[in-house]
């Protein structure tokens, strides 16, 4: 064998060997830190009445007098915790002036549909709301201006909250009412988290 064959393979040898030592030297020092299991889920807010699509009161022939008394369970199954407020957006018609509104909220044992059950219990400050229909609808009329009200004894609503609210609709017996008409009106409980 030549002598440059001889000194190719020495050199390699060593350059092999030296390759790895430097590998084995990096692989024996070796350090880790970890911060797992990160993650982000959103909260929910979710308000539900029981009225099952029925409106609270509906009339075409409302004689002067004609009075409407009906309950409506109002339920927060939201995450987060919410404020709510109630109201009529747009203008209600010119009847609206002459039917008398009074909002109750409360409790009741039994919730059958819109029905108001014997046992309602008003809560400790009664009526919300004492006056006519337009004037709900006036000062009532988005969030901005909403009736804030909250479960009694609660700061905000939370799972599980609930209030039935008792609605008295009364078609004052006044010349001036006749024929006229609220037009159909929605009210709306509207549930912000905080």
């Amino acid at each position: 064998m030549s002598r440059t064959k001889s000194l190719l393979r020495t050199l390699l040898v060593i350059g092999a060997a030296s390759a790895a030592a430097v590998f084995g030297t990096f692989s024996a020092f070796s350090a880790t830190t970890e911060n797992g299991g990160n993650r982000l889920k959103t909260g929910d807010v979710d308000l539900s009445d029981n009225d099952s699509g029925s409106p609270m009161y509906l009339d075409l022939n409302a004689a002067p007098g004609t009075t409407v008394t009906k309950c409506i369970k109002v339920t927060y199954n939201g995450s987060l915790s919410s404020d709510v407020k109630l109201y009529v957006a747009g203008a209600v018609g010119a009847l609206g002036d002459y039917v008398n509104l009074k909002i109750t909220p409360g409790t009741q044992p039994a919730t059958t549909g819109l029905a108001c059950d014997p046992a309602f219990t008003a809560e400790t400050g009664g009526a919300i709301f004492n006056g006519e229909l337009d004037d709900f609808a006036i000062a009532h009329s988005g969030w901005a201006n909403g009736l804030a009200d909250t479960p009694e004894g609660s700061s905000a609503w939370a799972a599980g909250s609930s209030v039935v609210y008792k609605v008295e609709v009364a078609v004052q017996d006044v010349a001036a009412a006749e024929g006229l008409d609220t037009n159909a009106h929605t009210f709306t409980w509207e549930a912000r988290n905080r």
